[in-house]
């Protein structure tokens, strides 16, 4: 896949999740959130994921 359409998927669950996390109750500003983490070290876009948690987990 291109980087543009990469850019693209990544923009557009960004936007699914913040849907569905308000929807739940949920305070974005609250969470904790690692973007960008690779799972697989070879610099493709579309091998890195993010990670939200609660405050607590830190």
């Amino acid at each position: 896949m291109s980087r543009l359409g990469t850019l693209f998927f990544r923009y557009v669950f960004e936007k699914g999740d913040e849907k569905r996390l308000k929807k739940m109750g949920q305070d974005l500003s609250d969470l904790n959130i690692r973007s960008d983490i690779p799972y697989i070290q070879d610099g493709e876009q579309g091998h890195l994921l993010d990670i939200y948690s609660p405050p607590e987990y830190g």
